[in-house]
């Protein structure tokens, strides 16, 4: 079995990926395993969360729950066809955003570990030009709700905020070079089209790219948006009124009605009834996560772009990373 890990970075397209992609791909090969859900929960709770909080990461249980829940995967297939499984995981949190934070380990620091975690996986990994992808994670976080601005977020200690040093590529594939060589491909996200082409080889499927649907699920707002956000957030600390509201309608949350399926009550007036709650969960939850942002994406006024600023910083040269992408000329095949 192959394994390949799709590990970000943020904003380069991972949703896209993880909702079409890779699902088309596991739609049209019997040999392709997309996301397992236990090992992508292992990796959740035992290996993610445990960098967010600066906890231990105990490598030996993370491995030994792993390779419990591959067997149990591999147990039906035939020992001649396990060489051509390729089993893919997805999860740009394998190098969590709060890691781009200043005051952070580096982005690399705990990727040593998904050596430790798995038997020789390939790593995929997309990079964005420097400040095209500053903006887009400063674009992410006021849809998310924090109603700053791209100076402040650039420059402040309080998070969130971004340490444009940590946006060094080449220190980020000198170390892939060192613990994952000839095992990772380095995509870049200018070249999606072809990325997906390059893909359609390491894969070794026919899928058909002219059929997928090519829009930008997870859309950025415009600068006009992000600007009325931040007026609105001086003038009536909008903020503060999603914290209310959201705090509010999550007391009204039923879990349990989450944990029952409906094949559980699969007839009768208990399953008109379940269909009832849960529809009424699905509306409090809309309230327990109501974002301005989620408004205001529709709208589009003719604001003046004020706030918007360049941002000035010695980047590497991103045109020299191209003779790390996979092509002929590279031996990281």
């Amino acid at each position: 079995m192959r394994i390949f890990l799709h590990i970000g970075l943020h904003r380069t397209g991972s949703t896209f990926l993880q909702e079409i992609y890779f699902p088309l791909l596991e739609k049209h090969s019997s040999n392709i395993i997309f996301n397992d859900k236990k090992i992508l929960e292992i990796l959740k709770e035992e290996y993610i969360e445990k960098i967010i909080n600066n906890s231990h990461i105990n490598h030996i249980k993370i491995k030994s729950k792993i390779d419990s829940q591959i067997n149990s995967i591999i147990s039906n297939k035939k020992s001649e066809d396990l060489k051509k499984i390729n089993l893919i995981l997805s999860d740009e949190n394998l190098i969590p955003d709060v890691l781009f934070y200043k005051n952070k380990n580096k982005l690399h620091q705990y990727l040593h570990y998904l050596n430790l975690f798995f038997d020789k996986p390939k790593i995929l990994i997309f990079i964005r030009e420097h400040s095209s992808f500053v903006k887009s994670q400063y674009n992410q976080f006021v849809k998310e709700g924090y109603y700053i601005s791209l100076d402040s977020f650039i420059k402040n200690e309080l998070q969130p905020n971004v340490d444009l040093s940590k946006l060094n590529y080449n220190e980020l594939i000198d170390f892939l070079n060192t613990n994952f060589k000839d095992k990772y491909y380095l995509f870049k996200h200018e070249f999606f089209s072809k990325n997906l082409n390059t893909m359609n080889q390491i894969f070794n499927t026919t899928v058909n790219l002219n059929q997928i649907n090519s829009n930008k699920i997870n859309k950025s707002l415009t600068d006009n948006q992000i600007n009325l956000l931040l007026f609105l957030e001086k003038k009536f600390k909008i903020s503060k009124v999603e914290k209310f509201i959201n705090k509010f309608f999550s007391k009204f949350i039923n879990k349990k009605i989450d944990q029952i399926s409906l094949k559980e009550k699969s007839k009768g007036i208990f399953y008109f009834i379940l269909i009832i709650l849960k529809i009424y969960n699905y509306i409090i939850k809309i309230f327990s996560d109501f974002k301005f942002s989620k408004i205001i994406k529709f709208i589009n006024f003719n604001l003046n772009n004020k706030n918007k600023i360049e941002i000035k910083y010695n980047f590497e040269n991103y045109e020299n990373l191209d003779k790390f992408l996979l092509n002929n000329k590279n031996d990281n095949q």
